[in-house]
């Protein structure tokens, strides 16, 4: 893995990261403008997203991770209104969105056998890459498979050379939407 910013590229493993520093194996220290986010997850899920906002925001983190979601304030059929004023929101609290995560792959596996659920993953991240573009995200959290769900009971299993092929397909499917 290889630490990027900016100012410099250096392994992760010949560096420590202290704070708005980087300090790599030789002792050369390089600024890295580094903020500090929280996810969704983090906070009660009972909170409104204006509370939730408002709590990262007084606790001094400079960003906040949402999510994906069923039925939350970004979901799989929110409007470019609806997203415009998520935005909008965050922006109003002094956050900045650091990425857009999503719990919808643990239910819909895209290295499943069975081609529906994959369908249903694929949709599930071309509407994560959409909503990520209309919020002005950069980076999504992306399950590209799993091989085994232990806190699912009854999770399908997929072998480790299936999974990695067809990981590999779904996320080179989304690859020019991503672009």
């Amino acid at each position: 893995m290889v630490l990027l910013s900016g100012f410099f590229k250096v392994p992760l493993r010949d560096c420590q990261l202290a704070g708005r520093f980087a300090v790599s194996s030789d002792a050369e220290v390089v600024a890295f403008p580094m903020k500090k986010s929280m996810n969704i997850w983090s906070l009660p899920a009972e909170w409104d997203f204006a509370r939730k906002l408002a709590a990262v925001r007084k606790a001094g983190f400079a960003g906040f991770e949402p999510d994906l979601s069923e039925s939350g304030p970004i979901n799989l059929d929110s409007t470019v209104e609806e997203l415009a004023a998520v935005r909008h929101l965050a922006a109003e609290h002094g956050l900045t969105l650091s990425g857009l995560a999503t719990g919808l792959y643990w239910g819909s596996n895209p290295a499943s056998a069975d081609a529906a659920i994959r369908e249903r993953a694929a949709r599930t991240l071309r509407r994560q890459i959409e909503c990520a573009a209309a919020l002005g995200i950069d980076s999504i959290l992306v399950v590209p498979g799993a091989v085994g769900v232990d806190f699912i009971p009854g999770a399908e299993v997929v072998p480790y050379e299936i999974a990695w092929e067809r990981a590999t397909a779904f996320i080179g499917a989304a690859l020019l939407l991503a672009a």
